[in-house]
C-alpha cells in the first residue's frame, strides 16, 4: 500500500521585488522580500516536505528566475 504523500504545497509567484506566496493547505497568502536573507529565514521557519511550485516573473530579455533561490538553496 504506498504511503500517502505529506508534503506541505506551496505556490510562489517570483518579482524582482517580492515573492508572492501561497500555501494551499492553509489558504494563507502573503507577500516577503525577495533577498536571500527572506528565503533563508523563510525556509528555515518550514517543517516538514515542500513542494514548490515557482512561476518566475521575467524582467525583459532575462532568461533565468532571480539569483536568490540558488543562493538560499543550495
Amino acid at each position: 500500500m504506498a504511503q500517502e504523500d505529506s508534503a506541505i504545497i506551496i505556490g510562489i509567484d517570483v518579482c524582482k521585488a517580492k515573492l508572492d506566496i501561497f500555501e494551499q493547505e492553509s489558504g494563507r497568502a502573503y507577500s516577503m522580500v525577495n533577498n536571500a536573507a527572506s528565503i533563508k529565514t523563510w525556509l528555515d521557519g518550514m517543517r516538514g516536505r515542500l513542494r514548490l511550485a515557482i512561476e518566475p516573473t521575467h524582467l525583459k530579455g532575462a532568461k533565468t528566475p532571480s539569483a536568490h533561490y540558488y543562493a538560499a538553496i543550495r
